[in-house]
C-alpha cells in the first residue's frame, strides 16, 4: 500500500508540474567573426504561453545590412492555455570592418520581459585563398 500511495504521489507531482508551462526564448549566430564579403545568419526561437499577446523586438543590427528575413508564427491551444511558437531567421552582411554586438531580442508580456543573450561579432578583411 505505501508503494501505491508514494507512485501516486509522484505521478501527482508529474502531472502538476507539467501544467506550468514554460515560456523561453533562444537567439544563436551562425559564426561569431566573419570577413566583410561573408553573410551571418541570425535565428531566433521563442515559445510564449499565455492569452495576452507578448510584444516581440528584434535588435536593430547596427553595422549589418538585412539581406533576407524570414519568419513564422504558430499559435496552439497547449495545457488549457495558448502557446505562442516565435521563429526568425535573418540573413545579414556586414558593413564595415570592425567589432559589433548584435543586442539582445526581447518579448515583453504582462508584466514580464524576456530577452535572449547578445553576441559580439568581428568582422575582417577579405581572406583570399
Amino acid at each position: 500500500m505505501r508503494k501505491i500511495t508514494i507512485l501516486a504521489a509522484i505521478f501527482l507531482l508529474a502531472i502538476t508540474a507539467s501544467l506550468f508551462a514554460q515560456d523561453s526564448i533562444k537567439a544563436q549566430v551562425s559564426k561569431t567573426s566573419l570577413s566583410v564579403n561573408d553573410f551571418l545568419v541570425y535565428t531566433l526561437n521563442a515559445v510564449v504561453f499565455g492569452s495576452a499577446e507578448p510584444q516581440l523586438q528584434l535588435p536593430q543590427f547596427r553595422g549589418f545590412v538585412i539581406v533576407f528575413g524570414k519568419e513564422s508564427t504558430k499559435m496552439t491551444f497547449e495545457k488549457n492555455q495558448i502557446k505562442r511558437i516565435y521563429y526568425r531567421e535573418v540573413i545579414l552582411n556586414p558593413k564595415n570592418l570592425g567589432k559589433f554586438t548584435i543586442e539582445p531580442t526581447y518579448i515583453k508580456k504582462e508584466d514580464e520581459t524576456l530577452s535572449s543573450e547578445s553576441f559580439e561579432i568581428e568582422v575582417t578583411p577579405i581572406v583570399n585563398p
